[in-house]
């Protein structure tokens, strides 16, 4: 064996951003989210949009993996 043991990268997109970085964190990866402005109210404001590795694959510890999380924008616009 190669000595380094391989992190199965769970799928995260839907979930809690803040909670998925833990996540992620805790298994060994480096974690970088971008924000995505979304229209206020959105039901997606805090979640994960989307990740940079799919879900399943085998990376090595320390490997980074990027995180697009939705941020409700909070301007309101009376008429």
């Amino acid at each position: 064996s190669s000595g380094k043991a391989s992190i199965a990268v769970p799928n995260v997109v839907g979930q809690d951003g803040a909670a998925s970085a833990t996540q992620l964190t805790s298994l060994g990866l480096q974690v970088t989210i971008t924000e995505q402005v979304l229209a206020p109210g959105d039901p997606l404001n805090g979640k994960v949009l989307a990740q940079s590795i799919v879900a399943g694959t085998g990376v090595s510890p320390g490997s980074d993996i990027a995180l697009t999380v939705g941020r409700a924008d909070t301007a309101t616009t009376l008429p």
